[in-house]
Order: C-alpha cells, then structure tokens, then sequence
C-alpha cells in the first residue's frame, strides 16, 4: 500500500530522443513544483542540454508525470547499452555531479516511483 494517494488523473510521457525533449518537454518554473531547484541539474534547460550533450551510446529514457496542475514530477533518466540494461541519472557518470528526481510533493513522488518500479530495468542512483 503506498505511503500517499497517487496523484489523480495523471499521465505519463516517456522522452526518449534529445530532439523530442527539446521541442516537447513542458517548461516549468524553478518553483513549478512547488519547492525551488536546488541545484542547476534540476532544471529543464539542464536535462535538454545534458541529453543533447551526452547521450549517444545509451537510450534516453526521461519520464514526465503530468496532472491537471501540469508537472507532477520528472525523472531524468538514461539506460545503459550494457547487459543487463540498467537505468540511472541522467549526466551523473559524464559530470559527477549530483542529480534527483524532481517532483511537486510527496504523493507525486510514490506515483513516479512506482512508473520507474514497473519498468522493471536495475535502477543504479549514483548521486
């Protein structure tokens, strides 16, 4: 049983080209999702450029939550061209920088954990 109600009526969009997040990924406000970003890597101009910068050899995988409110929550994501396909943050490995989910509250969170859960790819969260 989840720990908060999913968020109502939200869909989710799968990005998986740096051209497609460029043109399609909704932009938001810093504070959008209602806490300001903490560091640059949880922007939309961040995840854009980074995608255009760095995915070649893997498959991007950025998943967007939306709602009636607009973002719910984003996960940033690539997969690994190795076997077995593991997912993990976008630009952590290129930069060693730290990244996050980013997410409006904690109801919108448990609901993109639970798309990220489903894929059923490892997840490796290197921060």
């Amino acid at each position: 049983m989840p720990l908060h109600d999913p968020v109502e009526r939200s869909f989710v969009r799968h990005f998986t080209s740096p051209e497609r997040l460029a043109a399609e990924l909704p932009r938001w406000e810093d504070t959008a999702l209602g806490r300001s970003a903490s560091t640059p890597m949880q922007t939309r101009s961040w995840i854009v450029a980074c995608a255009e910068t760095f995915v070649r050899d893997e498959s991007l995988d950025v998943i967007v939550l939306e709602d009636a409110g607009g973002i719910a929550a984003v996960a940033p994501m690539v997969c690994s061209a190795s076997f077995p396909a593991v997912n993990h943050l976008l630009g952590v490995r290129e930069l060693s920088e730290p990244s996050d989910f980013i997410y409006r509250d904690e109801a919108a969170l448990d609901s993109l954990m639970q798309v990220v859960a489903h894929d059923g790819r490892p997840l490796i969260l290197n921060r």
